[in-house]
């Protein structure tokens, strides 16, 4: 088996990889990895895309668990593990990655958040 380096494609983005400053704490060191020279992600997040996105409760009675979310962007839209979403009934944490394609929304009664402040119970 050929060791990375000797991957040409692998060696290539491996070149135009930086370190930035460790953050240390104790014992831990967190060496940030920088690719400056690679294209911009072709997605948007929730607050990049503003007014594009809309996200709202499946119904006007609401279900804790379930969001609606409708992406107007020209780019599909990331929603991030752990984000806040902040409005409709109470405001809500997503407990899963999702990307929303350009100019479409997720199909109603899609689990995507947990209420604010609670924790997930599947680490309990």
């Amino acid at each position: 088996m050929p060791a990375l380096n000797e991957v040409p494609e692998v060696a290539q983005l491996l070149a135009t990889v930086l370190t930035g400053e460790p953050v240390i704490h104790g014992a831990l060191a967190v060496i940030p990895l920088l690719a400056p020279n690679l294209e911009d992600p072709d997605w948007l997040t929730l607050e990049e895309a503003g007014d594009r996105a809309r996200v709202t409760e499946v119904s006007e009675a609401g279900s804790v668990p379930f969001l609606q979310v409708a992406n107007g962007a020209d780019r599909p839209l990331l929603l991030l593990d752990g984000e806040e979403l902040i409005g409709a009934k109470q405001n809500r944490i997503l407990n899963t990655t999702v990307l929303v394609a350009a100019h479409m929304g997720m199909p109603r009664g899609s689990g995507l958040a947990a209420p604010s402040g609670q924790r997930d119970r599947r680490d309990a």
